[in-house]
């Protein structure tokens, strides 16, 4: 579908115009997401990610189902990546290392 310029650029400056109102409101209006948070954690804990492909895949659904939730706007992405691999951890029978301390 090809879109006329003149509708594509009116609507980028909707965009911004929306983000300045909410901006001044106080909103966030951006959200650090901590999807490679979880990629970055697992290496440190020693999970690779060819042969830890399970741990990998819940933790990244588990962070998928948290925007359902308020937990993005309540908690730092840090703590959000941490409690959606240790779910994970818990639900495939998996123990957290001591070393480095989980």
């Amino acid at each position: 579908m090809i879109l006329d310029q003149n509708y594509v650029n009116l609507k980028s400056q909707v965009i911004k115009a929306e983000r300045r109102v909410l901006k001044e409101l106080g909103f966030c209006v951006h959200v650090k997401h901590p999807h490679k948070l979880i990629v970055v954690y697992l290496k440190y804990l020693g999970f690779d990610e060819e042969e830890n492909v399970e741990v990998l895949q819940s933790a990244w659904n588990y962070m998928n189902d948290s925007f359902r939730t308020d937990a993005f706007v309540r908690y730092q992405p840090e703590t959000i990546a941490c409690a959606c691999i240790a779910l994970s951890a818990r639900k495939l029978n998996i123990n957290m290392s001591t070393n480095p301390p989980w």
